[in-house]
């Protein structure tokens, strides 16, 4: 069920789930400072194809981090920037 929730195994968020979850079990071990980076956002060459698909890769494995720290009671003193 959590590979799911990160989307673990789908071709399109399949790395950023893999990146996110290691997050927060980096988190979860007591590590101070986890920095997730999934690929370039400089979009200036032609934002209306890349951005889109970026945004299809990321969406559903941050929120599952989000989700999943907030319900381990990390969120309460964990700092997520994006």
């Amino acid at each position: 069920a959590t590979l799911d929730l990160y989307g673990v195994g789908a071709k399109e968020t399949n790395v950023a789930g893999r990146a996110c979850l290691l997050a927060r079990k980096l988190s979860e071990a007591g590590v101070r400072f986890v920095q997730v980076t999934l690929g370039a956002w400089d979009h200036h060459g032609d934002i209306r194809t890349n951005l889109p698909k970026q945004c299809a890769a990321t969406d559903k494995p941050v929120a599952a981090l989000l989700k999943d720290l907030k319900q381990r009671g990390l969120l309460e003193d964990t700092l997520v920037l994006w």
